[in-house]
């Protein structure tokens, strides 16, 4: 986890001060930004190594934490969004979002637990189905730049953790690039993690 300089973490159900405490205890090289949970559920942070990544701009909403950073690594600003998309009224959330000023960054990275897969190649399992509304995030996607990456190997991110006929897998967790930030690259790609006590697993980028 040291080589890594940007993380982000949804649903970290606490306020941040004592997320904080935890987290510091496993990466003591960094420093958090916190959108601190309502009610019993939620909570995003962003996690930056101290050495590599310097903090220009933070702000946040309900379901999203966003900050404007320089990194060592590169010769250009970056915007990074920590998404953790809702089940429900998924449209009325992603359309708020995309359509807000922070999207407009041509250096944007956004990622994190999105709650939307993108057809039926990104469900497995006997419960496997094609996400309701694929064709309408594939239409937004298109119609804000961003790009989804594809994985060296494509895999879930989620799982119901439940066996036989109602075992069920999803993509739902990755990252989208804008496509002028994608060409400043040189190299670019996304992978899975294993999966410990969550029901979700590790993405990298």
């Amino acid at each position: 986890m040291e080589r890594i300089d940007v993380n982000f973490l949804q649903e970290t159900l606490g306020e941040g001060s004592l997320v904080n405490k935890v987290l510091m205890n496993f990466l003591p090289h960094c420093v958090f930004l916190f959108l601190d949970v309502r009610g019993r559920s939620s909570g995003c942070t962003v996690g930056f190594k101290k050495r590599s990544i310097r903090l220009e701009n933070v702000w946040g909403g309900e379901g999203y934490l966003g900050a404007d950073i320089i990194s060592s690594n590169f010769n250009l600003p970056l915007r990074v969004i920590n998404v953790y998309g809702p089940f429900h009224n998924r449209k009325i959330f992603w359309e708020r979002l995309l359509d807000s000023n922070f999207i407009q960054s041509k250096n944007l990275i956004l990622g994190g637990d999105l709650n939307f897969s993108l057809g039926l190649a990104e469900s497995w399992g006997n419960k496997a189905q094609t996400d309701p509304v694929t064709a309408f995030f594939e239409v937004l996607m298109d119609s804000y730049d961003l790009l989804n990456i594809d994985m060296e190997k494509l895999m879930p991110t989620w799982r119901n953790r439940r066996i036989g006929e109602d075992t069920l897998a999803r993509r739902l967790d990755c990252f989208l690039i804008k496509a002028p930030l994608l060409t400043r690259l040189d190299r670019i790609h996304q992978w899975v993690g294993s999966g410990r006590h969550s029901d979700h697993f590790l993405v990298f980028l």
